[in-house]
Formats: structure tokens, C-alpha cells, sequence
């Protein structure tokens, strides 16, 4: 017998446990974010999503309380449309998406609107190769999956 065995045993029976901890954890985690996906393609965004993305859009551009309301309205306005699309309208959703935030920019001043132009190309280059969440992104402009993409 080996006289390392010992030693080595208890190290290798710690790194099965860790290993198997750390795959069913991915297993799990991948399995919730399909079921919110799945939510938000099925739903929409959720009701809260609009404050957050004008909370956000506020910081970044500067806006004033009526454009604040004016794009909180719109928001609010395009979630009929959002809870139809789904999974199989990929194209309708980005048009939809695309009109959003054409309408977005119309309420903001021409000082704002490079800004918001580029605020958006950065968001774009984050969400590439995200093919599964790019609807949800797009719409909640990165954050957390739903929270978490208006980095700069």
C-alpha cells in the first residue's frame, strides 16, 4: 500500500464533495434562470422593470421629472405589447424593442440623445453572443440579467 494513501484520502474524498457542490449548483442555477427566462419571454418584464429602467436612464442622461413620467408612460404603455411576444416572434420583439427605444429618445434633448445613442451601442456589444436572454436585456438594458448592464 501506498503510504501517501492517508494522507490523500481525506483530500480527495473533500474535493468529490466540492466538485459535486459546485456542479449541482451550476445544474440548479442554469435551471432557475431558464424557468425566469421562460417567465419573462411568457409575461413580460416585470411590473417594477419600468422604474428601474427610468431610474437608471435618469442617472445616466440627466433627466428631467417630465421626461422621467413621459418614459415611465411609454414603458408602461409597451408592456401589453411585450406580454404577447414570445420565444417564436424573436423579430417582432426586437422591432418592438427598436420602436421602444426610438420613442425613448424622442422625450430626450439633443445633448442627451449621443449619450443615450451610445449608452445603447455599449449595451449592444455587452449582450452579443447572449443569444437566449437578448430579448430580456434589451428591454431591461442589461441590468442582472434583469438589472445589471448599464455599465460604462
Amino acid at each position: 500500500m501506498n503510504p501517501l494513501w492517508p494522507r490523500l484520502k481525506p483530500w480527495l474524498g473533500l474535493t468529490s464533495v466540492l466538485l459535486v457542490g459546485v456542479l449541482l449548483g451550476a445544474v440548479v442555477t442554469a435551471g432557475v434562470m431558464q424557468k425566469h427566462l421562460r417567465a419573462f419571454l411568457r409575461d413580460g418584464p416585470p411590473r417594477r422593470s419600468g422604474e428601474i429602467i427610468v431610474s437608471r436612464l435618469s442617472r445616466e442622461l440627466d433627466l428631467s421629472a417630465a421626461q422621467r413620467d413621459e418614459i415611465l408612460q411609454i414603458l408602461r404603455d409597451y408592456e401589453p405589447k411585450f406580454r404577447q411576444i414570445n420565444k417564436s416572434k424573436k423579430l417582432a420583439s426586437q422591432n418592438a424593442f427598436e420602436e421602444l427605444r426610438q420613442q425613448i429618445r424622442a422625450c430626450l434633448t439633443p445633448a442627451q440623445q449621443p449619450r443615450y445613442d451610445a449608452l445603447i451601442e455599449r449595451l449592444r456589444k455587452h449582450n452579443s453572443g447572449h443569444e437566449d436572454a437578448k430579448a430580456q436585456r434589451n428591454f431591461l438594458q442589461g441590468e442582472h440579467g434583469v438589472h445589471g448592464g448599464f455599465k460604462k
